[in-house]
């Protein structure tokens, strides 16, 4: 019987509001999951992986530097961002109110051979990120240093700051930009400002030759 006749329109009848809210619904379900795996394997690929195996960072540390690594500080953590840097990390085996820090990386060359690319700053904005104790005020008493690393001039400024987090004095040492074959070097020394503290910056300092 014709639509007409039975008085019913001839469009098909419109989908229930209940149907397009489950079809947003999986829509929006799909695309979260998507980004999620998408994150995920992002993060797989590109983002941070972490050891704390003292054997595994010790390893590390003499393949990236010759240094004789200040007796109380110990192999701490090694940070691998696997498309930039290799860093590892030296603090005190056991907790203190007076911390001390030793932290090298090497940054990939062909990510060291970018324009604007610095060691230094990744070193640096790492070990913010992940011990954010070491954070400190701006550096005075400022000295340039010409170190012998490798049989090679290199300059090494040695500074005194205060921490962020208790104001306590320290004294630091920055390496910036080593270029070696396997990728380009920063180093990173944080101590607090004791009788000893020079001397032994001295003493690692003399070990990088």
């Amino acid at each position: 019987m014709c639509p007409l006749a039975t008085g019913e329109t001839g469009h098909p009848p419109a989908p229930s509001i209940g149907r397009k809210k489950l079809l947003q619904a999986a829509v929006v379900i799909v695309l979260v999951v998507g980004a999620s795996i998408g994150g995920a394997f992002y993060y797989y690929r590109y983002g941070d992986k972490t050891t704390s195996d003292d054997k595994v960072i010790a390893a590390e540390t003499k393949e990236i530097l010759s240094i004789k690594v200040p007796e109380r500080l110990w192999p701490k953590l090694m940070i691998t961002r696997p498309d930039v840097m290799t860093m590892v990390v030296h603090t005190p085996y056991k907790e203190t109110s007076d911390p001390s820090c030793l932290a090298i990386v090497r940054c990939l060359p062909e990510w060291a051979h970018e324009s604007g690319n610095r060691p230094n700053q990744v070193l640096q904005s790492t070990l913010q990120q992940y011990f954010p104790q070491f954070d400190t005020e701006r550096w005075k008493d400022t000295e340039t240093r010409e170190v012998q690393i490798r049989g090679r001039p290199e300059k090494v400024v040695v500074a005194t700051s205060y921490r962020v987090e208790d104001h306590k004095e320290v004294r630091v040492v920055s390496l910036d930009n080593l270029v070696t074959d396997k990728g380009a070097i920063a180093l990173y020394y944080q101590t607090p400002a004791t009788s000893t503290a020079d001397d032994d910056i001295e003493i690692m300092l003399k070990s990088l030759n």
